[in-house]
């Protein structure tokens, strides 16, 4: 059986083994608890943590890559680590091994990528991108007891591999992966509002038509639409849940629009605890409760808000003690300590800003020519009138 556990999360569970893929269940939510899981699973993260402790059988978990919102290491190190084997990606920078490492579980298995990985029931693959700006990876379960084949890209962008990855485990019957947006652009720039939302449909009008093409080849049983998007419940942050165009789509707008594209492909928009039972051909879908997408309403959204206030008033509190031209100063310091091992392959005409709004009248300039980090007077700009991208 295939759980639903929220945002990339899933649980699957044979007879001898119970495998969950990236849990994100901390209640602090994840980035400065700037991002949290939608709909709320942390109840949900409570019971697996329950099971774990009681089953018998051999659990496994697994970590796609380091973002916050799938490696969730507070969540993590409330489990028993006795019990627990976890499987990620042999990257080339292992900071994911070292981390799971330190949890003292009972086993961390480091795989390469698309070579086997048995249990008594499950064959488990995980395909790779590990590139200079990119470290992530999918999983795919064979189960060789009822013969059924799923594939979980969550935020993996190998879509070009799909043809590869159908030769190695067989035709897919579950395939999800991520189709909302994810990243700081639009939303952290500042744009005029015209601009910003030709610049949010464009962006979801391409991941919608990139993820239809991608499940035009997979042509699954069912495609479970999950990765994101995440909820924002900051005070500050709050309105981007409701903006008429931005990069984070409802899933239940992106099953309609797969329904109008290709009506020969099931879709299942889920909600933390919806169960996906294998019975012969059949794929039943049992939802926690029967009106489940009442979770996707502005109301929830509200009582979510109001369920940790708490802990966004303690990160308010917390910016108490913030003191801006000390973290300006360790800003200059990492810089120039990034610039130390920094190698240019072509030439740069760029200047890079890093300015701070509480620290007045002064910026550190990242000078690509002779690859300094320079603390400068705003009134001075930059040297030799280069453009100058500001952060």
């Amino acid at each position: 059986m295939l759980t639903f556990t929220g945002h990339a999360g899933f649980k699957y569970e044979t007879e001898e083994t119970i495998i969950l893929m990236d849990p994100w269940m901390s209640r602090f939510g994840a980035f400065d608890r700037a991002w949290y899981q939608f709909p709320p699973n942390h109840n949900l993260g409570d019971t697996i943590r329950g099971m774990i402790e009681s089953t018998k059988k051999d659990v496994f978990i697994y970590i796609s890559h380091e973002h916050k919102d799938h490696f969730d290491i507070p969540y993590l190190e409330t489990l028993n680590q006795n019990k627990i084997t976890y499987i990620t990606p042999n990257f080339r920078r292992d900071h994911v091994v070292g981390k799971l490492s330190e949890l003292n579980p009972k086993d961390v298995v480091a795989l390469e990528d698309k070579v086997k990985y048995s249990t008594d029931s499950l064959d488990i693959y995980l395909f790779l991108d590990d590139n200079e700006l990119n470290r992530d990876s999918g999983i795919g379960i064979v189960d060789k007891n009822n013969k059924t084949n799923i594939l979980n890209l969550n935020d993996c962008k190998i879509y070009d591999r799909i043809p590869e990855i159908v030769e190695t485990i067989g035709s897919i019957d579950i395939f999800s992966c991520q189709f909302s947006g994810a990243v700081f652009h639009p939303v952290c720039y500042d744009y005029p509002e015209k601009k910003y939302a030709e610049i949010s449909d464009s962006k979801v009008q391409g991941k919608f038509d990139a993820v239809k093409r991608v499940l035009e080849q997979v042509k699954p049983k069912l495609y479970i639409p999950a990765a994101g998007p995440p909820v924002f419940l900051d005070k500050d942050l709050f309105h981007i849940n409701f903006q008429e165009s931005n990069i984070f789509p409802s899933p239940l707008n992106f099953r309609d629009y797969l329904n109008e594209e290709i009506s020969e492909v099931d879709v299942c928009v889920p909600v933390p605890g919806t169960d996906f039972i294998f019975e012969e051909d059949l794929i039943k879908i049992t939802h926690p409760l029967e009106d489940y997408e009442s979770l996707f309403d502005k109301s929830t959204l509200e009582a979510y808000q109001e369920s940790v206030m708490e802990i966004l008033d303690e990160r308010q509190k917390s910016l108490e003690t913030y003191e801006p031209e000390k973290v300006f100063n360790q800003l200059h310091k990492e810089l120039e300590s990034k610039l130390i091992d920094f190698e240019l392959t072509h030439e740069m005409k760029v200047v890079l800003k890093f300015s701070l709004n509480e620290v007045d009248n002064k910026a550190i300039y990242i000078d690509f020519k002779d690859l300094t980090a320079s603390v400068l007077e705003e009134v001075e700009e930059t040297k030799g009138g280069a453009n100058t991208y500001e952060i």
